[in-house]
């Protein structure tokens, strides 16, 4: 009896976590940006869904170059770039960050090779400085910022993005 138990809770638990992974990879509910000049189209969220993060420039602007891919890895105050594998893909990631009144933005760029071009997706997020919310807000807001990566959605709009030649 006790491995029936076991059993039923592991499929459970397989089930509930194929429907999530479903549901983080479905991109259709997204809206669609085309650029008829440089017949670019890609899917992106119209929101990232958080409460204490917001999207600035947003969607993405997009720069296609038919330059090889390099990453000069950079580490200078508020300035870096870094080579990132997101989902076993390759991006060379910019962040230039700078603080204002209650908040600080950062602007990304993530640069990848796709279809013998190299991709640049630009955007800006603003992070609300959670030290200006009292308690449960600010510890509200830090948790969102541990749990929020970007990383996982700019991948998701990336595959998605079609160079019509």
């Amino acid at each position: 009896m006790k491995n029936n138990r076991v059993s039923i809770a592991a499929i459970i638990l397989v089930t509930l976590s194929i429907g999530i992974l479903q549901a983080q990879a479905d991109n259709s509910s997204w809206k669609l940006y085309s650029d008829s000049v440089n017949n670019i189209s890609f899917r992106y969220p119209e929101t990232l869904g958080t409460k204490y993060i917001y999207t600035q420039d947003w969607p993405p602007k997009v720069e296609v170059s038919n330059l090889p891919f390099v990453c000069k890895e950079t580490n200078i105050e508020g300035n870096i770039t870094a080579e990132r594998i997101i989902n076993g893909r390759t991006y060379c990631v910019t962040e230039i960050s700078e603080g204002a009144a209650g908040h600080f933005y950062t602007q990304y760029t993530y640069a990848f090779s796709k279809n013998n071009n190299v991709i640049g997706l630009s955007f800006t997020l603003s992070f609300v400085q959670c030290g200006n919310y009292d308690e449960p807000g600010k510890q509200e807001c830090e948790e969102e910022r541990r749990k929020f990566n970007i990383d996982g959605i700019v991948d998701r709009m990336a595959q998605t993005l079609n160079i019509v030649k």
